[in-house]
């Protein structure tokens, strides 16, 4: 699998602006809470690996930031907040 540093910076970056606007969580118990305002965080994640199926070769998904960048209006309007 061949990932160009330049995909690689553009998803570094996209990740390091929307990181910087993310409450912190805390842990109380079993359970987690955003830091800011109190509220209880329950996890809604998806397990993100599109198109494994039009190729024979195993390749890391978020290395295509074109991809991920069309995939991701999509997670947002399903409301996860997380992605493995």
């Amino acid at each position: 699998m061949r990932v160009s540093i330049a995909s690689l910076a553009v998803v570094a970056l996209g990740l390091a602006t929307q990181v910087a606007s993310i409450d912190p969580l805390v842990v109380k118990g079993s359970k987690w809470f955003n830091k800011k305002t109190g509220a209880q965080f329950f996890v809604k994640g998806v397990d993100y690996q599109p198109d494994i199926t039009s190729t024979s070769q195993i390749r890391d998904p978020l290395a295509d930031s074109s991809i991920c960048t069309r995939d991701l209006p999509f997670l947002k309007d399903l409301g996860v907040n997380a992605i493995r």
